[in-house]
């Protein structure tokens, strides 16, 4: 899926690290609502940082697949990198 298959309903957070939002999955059955997190760090990282950034979010991105359901840690539904930004649905 990619960025253009969610509708964001409204903005839930803001945060150090990012924006999270409400938001609907147009393509699937039903358009369940879904929460999207923008990884959006409040400064614009240097290169490096860029790096550790990237790394560090497909591992969170892993674990939570990894994970699984649990009730207590949020389902990962999909992750997307676009237009140079990260983004958790869940």
């Amino acid at each position: 899926m990619s960025l253009d298959d969610y509708r964001v309903i409204e903005q839930l957070g803001k945060g150090g690290f990012g924006i999270t939002y409400l938001v609907e999955a147009k393509s699937l059955p039903g358009k369940p609502k879904r929460v999207l997190k923008h990884l959006q760090p409040d400064s614009p990282p240097s290169p490096q940082q860029w790096l550790t950034l990237q790394r560090l979010f497909e591992k969170e991105a892993k674990m939570l697949a990894i994970l699984g359901s649990h009730p207590q840690i949020p389902t990962l539904y999909d992750y997307l990198k676009e237009f140079g930004k990260f983004f958790l649905v869940q």
